[in-house]
């Protein structure tokens, strides 16, 4: 995606309203603050390296963000690594206190 195009908010208009904001792109947020559509800001990408010991590591950060703002966003992709990685997590962390919420119960809360 070109610095042109994503710095732009009207071509990315319809894009915004439809999927929301917190893709990292800064027409669309600059697009929900003047619409006022809620949403979330990523902290973590969990798997932009496709690894067990990289998304682990990635998950104990979230947990640190949790911990210390209560709220944290992670974002992953819907592959099976992921979600192995993401369950065997949750299962611990769950335990320790953590609760995972839909990305819905935590718009605007960030």
């Amino acid at each position: 995606m070109g610095a042109r195009r994503s710095n732009s908010a009207r071509p990315w208009r319809a894009i915004g309203l439809a999927v929301g904001v917190g893709c990292g792109l800064l027409a669309l947020v600059l697009l929900a603050a003047k619409l006022d559509v809620p949403r979330l800001d990523v902290d973590v990408m969990l798997d932009d390296v496709l690894d067990a010991a990289a998304i682990d590591s990635r998950l104990q950060r979230l947990e640190q963000l949790a911990c210390q703002r209560s709220v944290a966003v992670g974002l992953g992709q819907p592959l099976p690594l992921t979600f192995a990685r993401i369950q065997a997590w949750a299962e611990k962390s769950t335990a320790a206190g953590i609760v995972l919420a839909p990305a819905t119960a935590i718009v605007d809360r960030q």
